[in-house]
């Protein structure tokens, strides 16, 4: 196909990251990070007014930070992944901009990146052309039916459905699939959902936003018949399942989410304890033989790609909650001993009696904490064994001391 079958008024879109409009998805963000932000600022200013000195608040709260830092490697290695994360996000964010659709009399051409995940919402990635004689038919799905029982759900399910709704374009070799909503057109009306438009969304036809998309709007004009789907294909969503309208697979997906959120906080934010022993293997094999087949039986109307994928997921995230559940029960269960070890080298610590496991706490980053305890000083450790039967160390104690010497340090 020549370029120029494509120079006779074309139209060319872009594709938006956002269902909202550019200007409201900034707005959105904006609100979203930005009043907790103020509300801390505020928060630090009311608390200074009550100060002799107000300055000194701020000094006060990064002594704070920095013990709190030096107390707990996991927030470090938090703040340290943070950065790349962003990078990365805001890479992939910048190459997806790139993609582009452009409509003419000619017919359609784009080029979609290939690792931004545009497979996995069905589209076709790549650089590809199809001209108009070689175009066989055009499908549209589009999905009427409501869903959800609440407000707020009926909106998620629609704005989900927006989002999944896609056109195929059927030529005498392959199948193009776009999903027409995000596609926009960057020299005109951005055709995208307000934000007054996405509260009212519980009310409204799915159908009727992507129809109005530039996409399916300039296909028409080309004499082309687009067919529209019956109510029973646009039950692929996302993945090409609705997942919300399967409550087993919704049973899943609350499994996943209360599994992987308290095994991210537990973790990271709350836990107060580390193993000084191998964890017995059995906990972890009993959870693997109840979720797997509990997962198969959950997932069982849904398509194999989505049994796998959301059973595998979830089987993970339970696994990974028993870790720090373990550490609970074991606490739990235990009495605390408080034992007198004595420093071999920084960090790295031996029982003054049989008995007990050697510590070590070189990965704490407390090297400067360490460095005042010569070799054979003395330093109290709380350790606990309950009835998960190993021994794991209370790490609360040896915070607060630490805690005591760096802020004592800076002062």
């Amino acid at each position: 196909m020549n370029e120029t079958d494509f120079a006779r008024q074309p139209v060319r879109l872009r594709y938006g990251v956002s269902l909202l409009r550019r200007r409201q998805t900034i707005l959105f963000m904006l609100v979203f990070f930005g009043l907790p932000l103020a509300a801390l600022a505020a928060l630090v200013v009311l608390l200074g007014l009550h100060l002799e000195e107000p300055r000194s608040l701020a000094t006060l709260l990064l002594k704070d930070l920095r013990a709190a830092l030096a107390d707990d490697p996991a927030v470090v290695f938090m703040l340290w992944l943070l950065p790349p994360t962003v990078i990365a996000t805001a890479a992939v964010l910048l190459v997806q901009r790139r993609a582009w659709l452009r409509v003419g009399p000619g017919g359609i051409e784009g080029w979609l990146p290939r690792f931004v995940g545009f497979g996995l919402t069905g589209q076709t990635v790549g650089s590809w052309q199809i001209p108009h004689d070689r175009i066989r038919a055009v499908r549209l799905f589009a999905p009427r039916r409501s869903g959800g029982r609440g407000r707020l759900e009926r909106r998620f399910v629609k704005a989900q459905r927006i989002r999944a709704s896609r056109i195929e374009i059927e030529t005498d070799r392959e199948t193009i699939r776009l999903s027409p909503f995000p596609w926009y057109r960057p020299d005109g009306p951005d055709h995208r959902l307000a934000m007054h438009e996405l509260s009212s969304l519980s009310g409204a036809d799915p159908a009727s936003y992507v129809e109005r998309a530039p996409l399916v709007e300039h296909l028409r004009p080309l004499g082309l018949t687009i067919e529209t789907a019956g109510e029973d294909a646009t039950d692929l969503v996302l993945f090409g399942f609705d997942l919300s309208r399967d409550r087993g697979m919704v049973a899943q997906l609350g499994l996943l989410s209360a599994a992987g959120l308290y095994a991210l906080v537990d973790t990271f934010f709350l836990l107060q304890y580390t193993p000084l022993a191998p964890m017995p293997w059995a906990p972890f094999a009993l959870m693997l033989m109840v979720a797997i087949p509990l997962t198969l039986w959950l997932g069982r109307r849904a398509p194999v790609t989505e049994r796998v994928v959301v059973g595998a997921l979830t089987v993970a995230s339970l696994a990974v909650a028993v870790y720090p559940g373990l550490l609970r029960f074991n606490a739990a269960t235990a009495e605390p001993r408080v034992v007198e070890y004595a420093a071999m080298a920084p960090g790295r610590f031996q029982a003054a009696t049989g008995g007990y496991p050697d510590i070590d706490l070189t990965g704490q980053g407390l090297s400067e904490y360490w460095a005042q305890h010569d070799r054979g000083a003395s330093h109290p450790f709380t350790l606990l064994r309950g009835d998960a039967h190993f021994w794991q160390l209370d790490l609360a104690p040896l915070y607060e001391r630490t805690r005591d010497y760096y802020r004592g340090r800076d002062q």
